[in-house]
């Protein structure tokens, strides 16, 4: 009876966490990660090739690592949810309550261009539109590792788009129009507005 029970639980435990997948967002196919274990093996696993990652913890605190530490990482999941863990890597890697892991690689063809009157044009890929919106904090080391550590900002950096846009699609079709903020969309790995895909902002001058 009391292996039954062991059982059980063990499948329950493996059940919970296909229900709550930890996202995989940045430069990369839209992912997720469904099983604990090493960070590396993971992507291996899923044949995901990244240079380095954002650790994102549900507070704002997050860890950008190099691909070579990836080893070094390990997700775990327990009550409230995913973290981070190592032993080897500075203390900023234990990030509790994992939201998201952002993943950059180089090259990538998805990007937003980003051409207003406030500021110079700026090309965005997923991943550093993600980054855009955490301010740096510090540089930490041990056993031969750097890491960063970012906090995200309070105010999120698009209060910029607004006013007449022309908007180009990545089907190259464009309209213009008075860009409605609530249409425009961020998946973690794709700019959307109105349920298209889009390549291009650029403000038209009053």
């Amino acid at each position: 009876m009391i292996k039954y029970y062991l059982i059980i639980l063990v499948l329950g435990s493996n059940l919970l966490l296909i229900s709550n997948p930890l996202p995989l967002s940045g430069n990369i196919s839209p992912e997720v990660i469904e099983t604990r274990g090493c960070f590396a093996e993971l992507l291996t696993d899923k044949g995901i090739r990244a240079d380095a990652a954002l650790l994102i913890g549900s507070d704002g605190t997050a860890a950008l690592i190099e691909k070579s530490a990836f080893e070094l990482i390990l997700l775990h999941y327990d009550d409230p949810g995913w973290s981070s863990v190592s032993t080897s890597l500075p203390p900023v890697c234990n990030i509790k309550d994992l939201t998201e892991i952002a993943l950059w690689q180089n090259p990538w063809d998805i990007q937003l261009e980003v051409d207003n009157i406030i500021n110079y044009p700026q090309i965005y890929t997923p991943f550093t539109w993600i980054m855009k919106d955490f301010n740096y904090l510090a540089t930490s080391a041990k056993n031969g590792y750097q890491v960063e550590k970012y906090k995200k900002g309070e105010e999120l950096k698009n209060n910029d788009l607004s006013g007449v846009m022309t908007i180009v699609f990545s089907d190259d079709t464009e309209v213009q129009t008075s860009f409605e903020f609530d249409k425009f969309r961020f998946d973690g790995c794709m700019f959307w507005y109105d349920a298209k895909q889009i390549k291009k902002l650029s403000q038209e001058k009053p």
